[in-house]
């Protein structure tokens, strides 16, 4: 997710900006960079809010509230949609600081996942990069070998990406980078969740993922939670494309939806969970 389109940041904070703070104790506070502090970079430090795992809460003048992007780190009734543990940077990035090879204020690149029925879905943060960087799925984020990976550059587009290892341009921080990691699974489907959010696949959002092979058919199906009436996108990659097929479902009575989708004449519904 870049940040800003090249544009040069105004020199004070518009009066419609939406400054999520992480809401804990100051020890904690002065234990964040100073990249993420005292900054007028509202979607950075709405990313940085929910990918730290910490309280997020909203702090606009009343009747200013940026609904967008305060929804970016949660679902409509509030309930934050983050990540299994704390976002954290890379061993890597700690070896070279600790060896001298970088500046302790420059390149930080985060990475947080879900684990969801076995599959691990990785989120991963770059911001104030002095050069481009490559991320390796195994070596860097722990990522199982012999598992076929798709990235894809969370809320901003429909780029996605095969590979080994994930490659971050240089920037700063109104044009960082949030990457999203999901896992092909077994019959070629895959889930890249909600393309609104910070993280879009979390585990206050999803779960009971499956999918099946019958025949030349493929199909795969995720259960959404949510408030009763939300409207939700979720994301899949089918088999063999490049471009992900967004499925619109709103959340029935009982707060459950079973997304599915197939490779059959069928295509996509949304089935009510009993």
């Amino acid at each position: 997710m870049r940040g800003a389109p090249n544009a040069d940041p105004p020199l004070t904070p518009p009066l419609t900006a939406t400054h999520l703070i992480r809401s804990c104790s100051p020890s904690l506070r002065l234990s964040l960079p100073a990249l993420f502090r005292a900054t007028a970079d509202n979607r950075l430090n709405s990313a940085v809010s929910t990918l730290s795992k910490g309280p997020v809460a909203p702090s606009d003048k009343i009747g200013r509230s940026d609904a967008e992007l305060i929804l970016k780190s949660c679902a409509a009734d509030g309930k934050l949609l983050q990540g299994d543990r704390p976002a954290m940077t890379l061993d890597s990035l700690h070896a070279e600081r600790a060896f001298g090879r970088t500046s302790p204020a420059a390149d930080e690149i985060w990475a947080t996942s879900t684990e969801l029925d076995g599959s691990t879905f990785t989120v991963v943060l770059g911001a104030t990069l002095a050069k481009d960087r490559a991320v390796a799925y195994g070596a860097d984020l722990g990522l199982p070998a012999g598992t076929a990976f798709v990235a894809y550059e969370a809320n901003a587009s429909s780029k996605v990406i095969l590979g080994s290892s994930l490659q971050l341009s240089a920037c700063g921080k109104w044009d960082f980078q949030l990457w999203a990691i999901a896992p092909i699974l077994g019959n070629g489907w895959a889930l890249l969740g909600e393309p609104s959010k910070w993280v879009p696949v979390s585990a206050a959002r999803f779960s009971a993922l499956s999918y099946v092979t019958q025949g030349s058919d493929t199909s795969a199906s995720v259960v959404a939670t949510g408030q009763v009436g939300e409207q939700i996108d979720v994301a899949w990659l089918a088999p063999g494309s490049s471009e992900p097929t967004v499925v619109k479902c709103t959340i029935p009575g009982g707060s459950k939806v079973r997304v599915q989708v197939t490779t059959a004449t069928s295509g996509a519904v949304c089935l009510d969970v009993p």
